[in-house]
């Protein structure tokens, strides 16, 4: 494993945090945005926060007991958030980032983007 800096934001706004993040040493497959939620990441302690186009928060949910990707499409229900950061709920650490796919059809609710595998 590797330890490096990082921040999931692509420009310089009042949220862009900088934190640590652990990639893989070796090649490693990639998750793809069709598997769904990862299986191997928490699904309860995870605060889910959603960033409009301007990378402003809109909302921020601790999923808790529910159904992480209820909590997802629900998040994703108000029109001006376009995507949202997966993090940790005890340190805020970054996971990975949601998008809103475009156009949003009935079979693709969501896709994922993993900053690192």
């Amino acid at each position: 494993m590797i330890l490096l800096s990082y921040s999931p934001f692509e420009s310089d706004t009042p949220y862009s945090e900088v934190g640590p993040i652990f990639i893989h040493e070796r090649e490693c497959t990639p998750h793809l945005a069709d598997q769904g939620y990862p299986d191997e990441l928490p699904r309860s302690e995870v605060v889910l926060r959603a960033y409009n186009e301007d990378a402003e928060i809109e909302d921020a949910e601790l999923v808790g007991g529910r159904v992480v990707e209820e909590v997802i499409s629900n998040l994703l229900d108000d029109s001006r958030v376009c995507l949202i950061h997966a993090r940790n709920s005890t340190y805020g650490c970054y996971m990975f980032r949601i998008d809103r796919p475009e156009p949003l059809g009935e079979s693709k609710r969501f896709e994922l983007r993993i900053a690192a595998c």
